[in-house]
């Protein structure tokens, strides 16, 4: 949980990827339909394409497990959408070979239910990218940006990372790597200008 950008599916993948598992990434919304029934119908049907052993990865788990005890609007057919979606999870964990991981940006508006032992329990915050992180996160996307030609490096090669990290304080991952983009885009134009002139 917390910030968008941090690399919250990322980390997921890796552990996928780690334990040597099958990784379903989903979005709650996927879920969710204008009707109840057709939202239970979707349960069951995602549900039931999930091999094991994997790892099932739920986006924006809020959008299916809504505070019930604060003001959040929620409506008789979204809990029962999330009642659905508990009974689901708790029948495959009699099985122990799924692993469920849900992310969300907001926590607090999470229900109770969902985070009780056995469900969501255990809580990761994936939060903003250190200094040591950021220097690596500035070299894996920088030294990627190879034009397709000569197979070059856009950038200079005396590049200070650590004052560019130290610039670069609250960005995440995904903030870097658009930086970076924008910066390929920009060369991208700069040569095409260049051959039109020529």
């Amino acid at each position: 949980y917390w910030p968008p950008g941090t690399g919250k599916t990322l980390a997921a993948k890796a552990l996928a990827w780690e334990i040597g598992e099958i990784f379903y990434s989903i979005k709650a919304s996927d879920f969710l339909s204008q009707w109840t029934n057709a939202s239970v119908e979707n349960l069951d049907k995602i549900f039931q394409n999930f091999e094991s052993p994997s790892v099932v990865f739920i986006d924006e788990i809020d959008a299916i497990a809504k505070n019930r005890d604060k003001n959040w609007p929620i409506s008789e057919e979204d809990i029962k959408v999330l009642n659905t979606f508990l009974q689901y999870i708790d029948g495959f964990d009699e099985k122990k070979d799924i692993l469920f991981i849900g992310a969300t940006n907001r926590i607090e508006s999470l229900d109770k239910a969902i985070l009780r032992a056995g469900r969501f329990d255990t809580k990761v915050l994936v939060d903003y990218p250190d200094i040591e992180a950021r220097i690596e996160i500035w070299k894996i996307y920088i030294e990627k940006s190879k034009t397709k030609s000569k197979k070059q490096s856009i950038f200079q090669d005396d590049i200070n990372f650590l004052l560019l990290s130290q610039e670069s304080q609250k960005m995440t991952w995904a903030d870097i790597a658009e930086v970076v983009r924008r910066v390929k885009e920009q060369f991208a134009l700069s040569e095409s200008k260049k051959t039109q002139k020529s």
